[in-house]
């Protein structure tokens, strides 16, 4: 988690989102459940995306965020925040944006 609420860069910050969402959709069946929602606490913004597909292996997540990786294969199921067949749920932690710390950066010609 950051130790600081420093601005979030807005390109990494959404990829992250379309990655865990695009992961939730692909991993969850058509009658699965997929649910997003927001908490404010402590200056940061906590989303949390939570599916009801295969979940993901034990031995898979500490890798699960590296470059290129996939965990083990569709249709076998694993570890997710409640054993195998359970689904997973992603958090994600952002400062939040107070407009009245906000600076204004202007070009110079």
């Amino acid at each position: 988690m950051m130790s600081t609420a420093e601005p979030a860069d807005r390109a990494p910050s959404t990829q992250v989102f379309l990655n865990v969402l695009s992961n939730a959709t692909s991993y969850t069946p058509a009658q699965g459940d997929i649910r997003v929602s927001a908490d404010v606490r402590a200056g940061h913004v906590v989303f949390r995306v939570r599916d009801s597909g295969e979940g993901i292996a034990a031995d898979e997540l500490p890798r699960i965020f590296g470059l290129f990786t996939r965990a083990g294969r569709r249709g076998e199921g694993g570890f997710g925040s409640e054993g195998p067949g359970r689904g997973s749920e992603f958090r994600i932690t952002l400062p939040a944006y107070d407009p009245t710390e906000a600076t204004v950066r202007q070009k110079t010609a």
